[in-house]
């Protein structure tokens, strides 16, 4: 008994380690680009208590001056695909407290209640959740949902692509497949 135990363990780790993208589709056109140069009507843009969203040049800006909770900041327009590439792009602020995150948000119910989050943080770490209202609760991970990604999550400029097709997802960080 111990041996098929140890079979079934031994092949779990070598199909994780060795796990290749699952997506094959190629995406060729383009139906969303943002570089945030012009936000009306597209994204908001508030300062409160608690937020402080702002456009730059180049980008977009996120203080989240409550460091208790979370925020999402969902877009005004909203485009419903089946399958797609997301490439989107981030910096961690150098003046920001160490348990800054970013990631972005995907199957987004009609009244901006939840969705699948994908999420890194300046520890090294990313996650997968499941939110619903106010509630999230981890998809990967142990508890909390981090994963630590030994080094892949940078301070500067980071990526994360998410490919899509057929309910299948492949994540990527900094261009690596996860």
């Amino acid at each position: 008994m111990r041996k098929i135990f140890g079979v079934i363990a031994l092949f779990s780790l070598f199909y994780r380690v060795y796990s290749q993208p699952q997506v094959t589709k190629e995406f060729t056109k383009s139906l969303v680009t943002e570089d945030f140069s012009n936000l009306t009507g597209k994204w908001q843009e508030m300062s409160t208590s608690e937020n402080l969203i702002t456009g730059s040049n180049p980008g977009y800006e996120v203080w989240r001056k409550n460091r208790k909770s979370g925020f999402f900041v969902f877009p005004e327009t909203k485009k419903e695909l089946q399958f797609f590439e997301i490439n989107v792009s981030f910096r961690f602020s150098a003046k920001g407290n160490k348990s800054q995150s970013a990631g972005v948000i995907l199957q987004i119910p009609e009244k901006n209640n939840g969705g699948v989050v994908v999420e890194v943080n300046r520890k090294g770490q990313f996650r997968v959740l499941r939110a619903v209202n106010k509630n999230r609760s981890p998809t990967s991970g142990g508890e909390t949902g981090w994963i630590k990604t030994s080094g892949l999550v940078r301070q500067d400029n980071n990526t994360i692509l998410i490919r899509t097709y057929d309910k299948i997802y492949d994540l990527y960080l900094n261009g690596k497949y996860i």
